[in-house]
């Protein structure tokens, strides 16, 4: 990785993986991710064992209301949630369907999970720290870092796939991604997701770009308002654009802290 010379004001950085090998994918059902002092509607299985993890600390405690027939076990960070069947040896099984509410406490902070069993695979759900949580991680995390090396980490975490859980995502599934043209030369661009850190200031936007020719991408390519109107860094997996297939560009933006 280089640190290129300032342009308008903006550090730009440009990255070069060279033979570095990445594999990276695009997940067509994620886990469910779940913030604390909120109402969030899920899905569990009515056959399998669910699980419910608490990202930052243990699982204190667990509230449900047993006559829906449902059992909870708590162990650790986690508490595992399962649907009894009803079976007499004569009828056919019965499988739970009513939604069932919990409320979990994780770490001290109260969740609340509206949960509609199906007949699907088991699900894990997350807990997500609060807001002030993630801050004191997140400050733990790029504290003793001058900016430069926030945006570099950042940008890497990213690109790597390995976001903690103390960053704020915002992602587009694949088949939802819109597709614009006009933004950048002879390419197609859509918006993956968005990053942010919060109190350090920075938000990650990874962006994937489509050309319809062969080209050499530059960072000036997308320092437009269009990206953001307060640009810090541009990175791409890769300058060397080819037709119809993508590379990926991160946007690394200041925010409000």
């Amino acid at each position: 990785m280089q640190i290129n010379h300032k342009h308008s004001g903006v550090r730009l950085m440009r990255m070069l993986l060279g033979a570095l090998a990445l594999t990276w994918s695009v997940s067509s059902q994620a886990d469910v991710t779940v913030s604390p002092e909120t109402v969030t509607a899920v899905e569990m299985s009515n056959t399998d064992v669910n699980r419910v993890v608490c990202s930052n600390g243990v699982i204190n405690d667990a509230f449900f209301s047993q006559e829906k027939g449902v059992t909870v076990t708590n162990n650790g960070n986690s508490a595992f949630v399962k649907f009894l069947i009803k079976r007499d040896g004569v009828n056919p099984d019965v499988y739970a369907t009513a939604r069932s509410e919990f409320y979990i406490v994780c770490d001290g902070a109260v969740y609340t999970l509206m949960a509609t069993p199906k007949e699907i695979a088991a699900q894990t759900i997350w807990l997500a720290p609060g807001a002030q949580e993630r801050i004191q991680q997140n400050l733990a995390e790029f504290g003793p870092q001058v900016e430069e090396d926030r945006a570099v980490s950042l940008t890497m975490a990213v690109l790597k796939d390995e976001i903690p859980d103390s960053y704020r995502v915002a992602e587009t599934a694949f088949e939802n991604m819109v597709w614009y043209e006009n933004v950048v030369g002879y390419s197609k661009v859509a918006k993956r997701r968005d990053v942010r850190v919060e109190g350090i200031g920075f938000t990650a936007t990874e962006y994937w770009i489509q050309p319809d020719r062969d080209l050499t991408f530059d960072e000036g390519m997308l320092l437009n308002a269009w990206f953001g109107d307060s640009i810090f860094a541009i990175t791409f997996d890769s300058l060397q654009g080819r037709q119809g297939r993508i590379t990926r560009a991160f946007v690394v933006n200041r925010s409000a802290k």
